[in-house]
C-alpha cells in the first residue's frame, strides 16, 4: 500500500472466500471457514456505455446509453490437500465444476464425481468474495450466482502443479470505505458527504466497533442498516471481513507425482494439462437485466494433452490414432497419504498431431486427447479422488 499517502490495493495482500448459496443468486455471507488461499483472483466487473450517435447540433457526443454488464471471474491456485478423508481447500470449486456429490470415506479419501443432471438446488451457484487489503480491509467485491464453467489443471517439469477455475456470475455486491458524519443511535447512519453510494444493499460492514452490520438501503449521504446502533462522529465505516480459518493444506510440489498411460507408468513426462468445460450457455440477453441471469447445461468436454520423450512404446501410438484405440490415463499429484490427488480418465482417445524427431538429441511427442464415457449416459469419463 502507499506508505505515506493513500493506501493502495495490493493484489498479493487480499483474501478470498468461496461458498455455495442455498438459493442460487442470493448472497451468502462468508464465515471464517470459507476462505481459500489463491495465487490470483480476478473478479471482473464491466459495464458498457455507448455514446448517442443520432444527429445533433455539435460534433461531440454529449450523452451515453447504458448497455449490458458482465461479471466474469477467474481464480488460480496451487494443488493442495488436507488430511486423508477431508475435503481440500479447493473442494467447493471442484464440486461446482464436476457437479456430483462428493463421496467421503472417513479418514481415507474424498471422491469428486461427475454428474449428468442438474446439481441439487443448494449446490448450483456460489458466492465469491474478495477483500482488499488483508490487514486493513477497505474494499470488498462479492459475486453472487457465480457458476463455474471451466477448470484447468496443469503441471510442467519446471513449475508447480496448478489449477484454475472460471465462469460468470449474476449479481454483484460491493462495499468501500468512509467515515461517519455526526453521532447518534439509529439504524440510519450519516456518512461523509456523497459516500453513501459506496455501500451496496446487502453488503456487510463495520461501523466503528459495531461489526458485521447489514446494509439495508443506501442514499447519497447515508446508509440504513438492518438494526439500530450507536455511533460517534468520524468513525471508520468499512467492509466486514471474518477472520479466516484456513484448512491446513500443504502445497503439492513438482517432484512428486506420476502419469500412467495405458497401464504403464511413464518416466519421461515433461508436462500435462487437463481441461474441463461445462459449456454453459449463459442467458445474457434477457430483457430488463444488466447481467446474465441464468445458464443452461451444455455438452461437457474433457480434454487435455501431455508431453513426453519419444520412447519406442509411445511411438507405437502414432499408429493407434489411426485405429481409434482408447486407452486409460491416470495422473497422480503428490504421493503420500493426505497429500494426494488422483485424476483417472478411464477412456481417452489419443490424438497425436506431430512428432519432433531432431537430427540429434531426444525426440518428443505431444499427445492431445479427449476423454470419453465408457457407454452412453455413463459418468466415468473422469474421476477425482483426494486421499
Amino acid at each position: 500500500m502507499g506508505l505515506i499517502q493513500t493506501p493502495t490495493a495490493l493484489g498479493h495482500h487480499a483474501r478470498f472466500a468461496a461458498l455455495f448459496e442455498s438459493t442460487a443468486g442470493t448472497y451468502n455471507p462468508p464465515t471464517s471457514t470459507d476462505f481459500v488461499k489463491l495465487l490470483t483472483m480476478d473478479l471482473a466487473h464491466t459495464l458498457s456505455h455507448e455514446a448517442r450517435d443520432d444527429a445533433n447540433e455539435g460534433l461531440d457526443p454529449y450523452e451515453t446509453i447504458a448497455g449490458r454488464g458482465d461479471l466474469s471471474w477467474t481464480v488460480e491456485k496451487y494443488f493442495s490437500a488436507a488430511a486423508a478423508g477431508t475435503a481440500p481447500p479447493e473442494g467447493v470449486l471442484l464440486r461446482a465444476l464436476l457437479c456430483g456429490t462428493p463421496v467421503v470415506d472417513s479418514g481415507v479419501s474424498v471422491t469428486y464425481p461427475l454428474l449428468n443432471a442438474d446439481p441439487a438446488a443448494a449446490y448450483r451457484a456460489l458466492t465469491l468474495q474478495r477483500y482488499n487489503n488483508a490487514d486493513d480491509v477497505f474494499f470488498s467485491r462479492a459475486f453472487t450466482g457465480a457458476m463455474v464453467n471451466e477448470g484447468k489443471f496443469s503441471w510442467s517439469g519446471t513449475d508447480k502443479p496448478k489449477m484454475s477455475f472460471s465462469g460468470k456470475a449474476t449479481g454483484i455486491i460491493e462495499a468501500g470505505y468512509t467515515t461517519t458524519s455526526g453521532s447518534g443511535t439509529n439504524a440510519t447512519v450519516d456518512l461523509a458527504s456523497g459516500t453513501g453510494r459506496r455501500f451496496d444493499a446487502g453488503a456487510r460492514i463495520n461501523v466503528g466497533a459495531d461489526t458485521n452490520q447489514t446494509v439495508a438501503t443506501q442514499a447519497a449521504n447515508s446508509v440504513t442498516l438492518g438494526g439500530s446502533i450507536t455511533f460517534a462522529s468520524a468513525e471508520v465505516v468499512a467492509p466486514y471481513c471474518p477472520t479466516p480459518s484456513y484448512t491446513a493444506a500443504p502445497i503439492l510440489g513438482l517432484t512428486t507425482g506420476s502419469l500412467t498411460y495405458n497401464g504403464t507408468a511413464q518416466a519421461d513426462v515433461t508436462s500435462w494439462e487437463i481441461n474441463v468445460s461445462r459449456n454453459l450457455a449463459f442467458h445474457e440477453d434477457t430483457y430488463g437485466s444488466t447481467y446474465a441471469v441464468d445458464a443452461d447445461r451444455g455438452m461437457r468436454v474433457i480434454s487435455g494433452k501431455f508431453s513426453i520423450r519419444a520412447s519406442r512404446s509411445m511411438l507405437n501410438d502414432l499408429i493407434r490414432r489411426r485405429q481409434f484405440a482408447e486407452v486409460a490415463l491416470a495422473i497422480r499429484v503428490g504421493s503420500s497419504s493426505g497429500r494426494n490427488h488422483l485424476i483417472t480418465l478411464g477412456q481417452i482417445l489419443p490424438q497425436i498431431e506431430k512428432d519432433t524427431l531432431p537430427a540429434t538429441g531426444a525426440g518428443t511427442l505431444e499427445v492431445p486427447f479427449i476423454a470419453l464415457a465408457s457407454t452412453e449416459g455413463a459418468v466415468d469419463a473422469m474421476t477425482w479422488v483426494v486421499s
